[in-house]
This record gives structure tokens, C-alpha cells and sequence, in this order.
């Protein structure tokens, strides 16, 4: 009797991915989304709430899964924390070209800590569908 390779596959996805819960994760994309619509006045404030919410899920020992989700959050937060000394920088600016370049940078920083949360949020959302 032959296996469908495509068959096997999904028993081998099954088996290889634990199921995450997104109530464990609901209040950390809460906040997640509070730092994304920040201004950069605001983005120490929000980001320090999401910082405290992310150090209290590490405390809970993810598992399998939730470790991938675990360290997309880091990325986000790491380049929000970029996009936190981007606005230091930018307010530290002596000239125009100076802001609109560390505005840049801040822009940027803060889209890429959103695409982690994006596909944090998606790899939570794909564990429940099974």
C-alpha cells in the first residue's frame, strides 16, 4: 500500500506542530497593536506595556509552536526598540535632511516589528484551524 506524499506530509505537520492557544497570546497582540499605531512620542510608553506582557509569556515556558511565536515577538520588539532610538535620533537632528533621514529609519523599524506581529498572529491563527 502506497502513501500519498501529500498525505504524509500533513501527518508529519501534525505531529511536529503543538497546538497554540491565542488566549495565551491575546493580550500581548492587544498591546502589540497599541505600539504599532503609536506615534514616537507615545512608542516608549506602549512598547515598555508590550515589553513587561512579552518578559511575563517567557516566564510561562513556550512550547514547541509558541517558541516560533516567542521569538517572532523578540524580532518585533527588537526593531521597535530601533525605531524607539530612531525617534531619540530624530529629535537630536540638527537638519532637515538629518530628520527625514532617521524618520526613515523609523518608519521602517516600526513596519518591520509590525510584519513579525503579522506573521506571529498568522502562525497563531493556522494551529487553531487543525
Amino acid at each position: 500500500m502506497r502513501t500519498s506524499p501529500l498525505l504524509a506530509i500533513g501527518a508529519i505537520a501534525l505531529l511536529g506542530c503543538s497546538r497554540i492557544d491565542p488566549e495565551k497570546f491575546a493580550q500581548v497582540f492587544d498591546l502589540a497593536e497599541s505600539v504599532r499605531t503609536a506615534t514616537p512620542a507615545e512608542l516608549p510608553e506602549h512598547r515598555a506595556r508590550f515589553e513587561r506582557e512579552l518578559k511575563q509569556l517567557e516566564q510561562e515556558r513556550p512550547h514547541g509552536s509558541e517558541r516560533t511565536v516567542m521569538q517572532l515577538l523578540r524580532q518585533a520588539s527588537s526593531q521597535w526598540m530601533y525605531a524607539d532610538l530612531s525617534a531619540d535620533a530624530y529629535h537630536r537632528s540638527g537638519s532637515a535632511e538629518e530628520r527625514q533621514v532617521t524618520l526613515r529609519q523609523w518608519r521602517s523599524c516600526m513596519n518591520k516589528g509590525a510584519e513579525s506581529i503579522g506573521r506571529a498572529r498568522r502562525l497563531v491563527m493556522e494551529s487553531t484551524r487543525f
